[in-house]
């Protein structure tokens, strides 16, 4: 019980201090186009993030 306890907490810590680092990303909307140009401009690389609800 006392091992459940510490992988309870653990899988806690990392799923709340994923959120509170997730919260500072700002997604941007647009064009692909328009993030190419950004991201040329900035010179910085593009994250594509996909998801599906299946």
């Amino acid at each position: 019980m006392k091992k459940l306890k510490i992988v309870f907490f653990a899988l806690s810590f990392l799923f709340i201090t994923n959120v509170t680092m997730a919260q500072g990303i700002k997604w941007f909307e647009g064009s692909f186009e328009e993030a190419k140009a950004l991201a040329k401009k900035e010179n910085k690389q593009i994250f594509f993030y996909v998801y599906t609800t299946w």
